[in-house]
């Protein structure tokens, strides 16, 4: 299955980085507890607006007295390993890492094990002793992404009758191998993939350079859908069309995150869906299990997932939903992860009216 990932400086609830945590003690444990969250990069905004809250707010609800250390970099694995030398310096007693990239992390993973600090792999598999992972069947993601692209394309005409163009993740992130078997095995084959792209840390600017040169060699004619692996990646697929003279509605251009501005683009026709693994959510899955870990408690879970060396428990985040113009009320807003007020703002009113967003 899984392996998915994607940061700011390290920030440190609490404690001030580089400096020695106060000892907290945990309620239930009758010790000191701190627990370092991870994550791999400032240009997905889901990672700073959803999840950190989550699993921020999570753990301290249920551990008043516990200190939750926050880290995020720019994409560099490098950084995120200098991160978690720090959180672990300061006492860390558990790591949650979403990781830049899972082979280097693996390096993060078995300093923490030689010093015996559980570390939860979070949205994306990473190397080494793993304690548990917390996600989505990540080829999974990619098969329901696959599905809503064709279905968006077979909406405008014959699925032959142009191409699409993929705009894959970073090739370095063990997510983007897996969301791409999923999306092989319900688009590749219905669909004629033109043009294929691995987008360096999954960056805008990236995906819309590797857009221009597809739509340079292939004409604007051709072009009917646009496979985006995330949201930032459908953002720079949105604005190279755009600068191409396509007017909305775009050809079909996926997503993943629902993340504002994306459900910004869908509202106007720039985008054809995102697909939300509900981030507001994920915190309730992760805080309890990186307690646990943190306390040194044994970790049972239903199934099971594998980097290939280790196998260790799985702990399931919510189910996926498919995020179109039609399905923005129900699965954003009455969700509570996006505010009307914030949606429907400027340009963006008259169509929210027209999707009936309230």
């Amino acid at each position: 299955m899984s392996k998915l990932s994607y940061l700011a400086p390290v920030l440190a609830l609490s404690v001030a980085a580089g400096a020695a945590p106060v000892a907290a003690q945990d309620p239930q444990s009758g010790k000191a507890v701190t627990i370092g969250v991870l994550f791999p990069d400032s240009q997905t905004p889901t990672w700073e607006m959803r999840h950190w809250p989550s699993i921020r707010d999570t753990i301290m609800a249920a551990c008043a007295d516990c200190k939750v250390l926050y880290g995020n970099t720019a994409g560099d694995p490098t950084e995120q390993r200098n991160q978690a030398d720090s959180m672990m310096a300061q006492g860390a007693n558990a790591l949650v890492i979403a990781p830049v990239n899972g082979s280097a992390a693996g390096v993060i993973v078995n300093d923490a094990k030689a010093r015996g600090i559980p570390v939860i792999a979070y949205g994306s598999i990473m190397d080494g002793p793993v304690t548990a992972f917390v996600g989505v069947d990540v080829i999974e993601l990619g098969r329901v992404q696959g599905a809503a692209l064709l279905a968006a394309v077979k909406a405008g005409g014959d699925p032959k009758r142009g191409c699409v163009v993929a705009l894959n993740g970073d090739s370095q992130n063990h997510a983007t191998d897996d969301i791409l078997k999923g999306r092989r095995e319900t688009l590749d084959g219905s669909v004629d993939i033109c043009k294929e792209y691995w987008t360096p840390n999954w960056s805008p600017a990236n995906a819309q350079s590797e857009l221009d040169q597809a739509i340079t060699t292939l004409g604007r004619d051709k072009i009917i859908g646009v496979y985006a692996m995330n949201d930032g990646i459908a953002s720079g697929a949105s604005a190279a069309l755009k600068g191409a003279g396509f007017e909305a509605p775009l050809p079909a251009i996926s997503g993943m995150d629902a993340d504002l501005a994306a459900l910004q683009r869908t509202l106007v026709g720039e985008q054809a869906f995102s697909v939300s693994q509900q981030p507001a959510t994920w915190g309730k899955v992760a805080g309890p299990v990186a307690l646990a870990a943190a306390r040194g408690e044994e970790l049972k879970a239903e199934k099971t997932e594998t980097n290939g060396e280790f196998t260790f428990p799985w702990f399931p985040t919510p189910p996926l939903a498919v995020v179109t113009k039609d399905t923005i009320q129900k699965d954003v807003i009455d969700a509570g992860y996006v505010k009307a007020s914030e949606l429907c703002v400027g340009i963006y009113a008259d169509a929210c009216k027209t999707a009936g967003i309230r």
